[in-house]
């Protein structure tokens, strides 16, 4: 038990550090990909917490690295300097992903303790926010 929760830390750490990689991709098409594929893979180890008994804490960690991918992938299309109606193929592969991660991150709510939710329905409300902002910008085409 005490080796996987091991394990989640430092595969917790691994993504904060990936996340800063992905901060110095040059291409801001795949920048945003990659912090799409970044917030996947952190919203899959915070799914793994409540059945093995991680903490609240980790779970905070968690959905702040979520979210802090999501906005980046939503800035570097945005410090493209293209309008949203260019770049309708990212911003569709956004809010798809986006979509997804609204789906995870419901069924995760649904699996924590009454108490242990705060943190992810805040991560939800945020999500939520982020997503409708990619729809926009699937949207404002022509």
């Amino acid at each position: 038990m005490k080796t996987l929760i091991a394990l989640l830390s430092f595969a917790l750490f691994l993504g904060a550090a990936d996340l800063e990689s992905v901060k110095k991709e040059p291409d801001l098409e795949k920048r945003s990909d990659k912090a799409l594929d970044v917030a996947s893979d952190v919203l899959k180890l915070a799914r793994a917490l409540p059945g093995e008994g991680g903490s609240i804490s980790d779970l905070e960690k968690d959905m702040d690295t979520m979210i802090e991918a999501v906005e980046l992938s939503l800035k570097s299309l945005r410090d493209i300097g293209k309008k949203a109606n260019k770049l309708t193929r990212f911003y569709k592969r956004g809010e798809l992903r986006t979509r997804e991660l609204q789906k995870q991150l419901d069924n995760l709510i649904q699996a924590l303790a009454f108490d242990n939710r705060p943190p992810a329905e805040k991560a939800q409300a945020r999500l939520n926010v982020l997503h409708d902002e990619f729809l926009f910008g699937v949207m404002s085409g022509k």
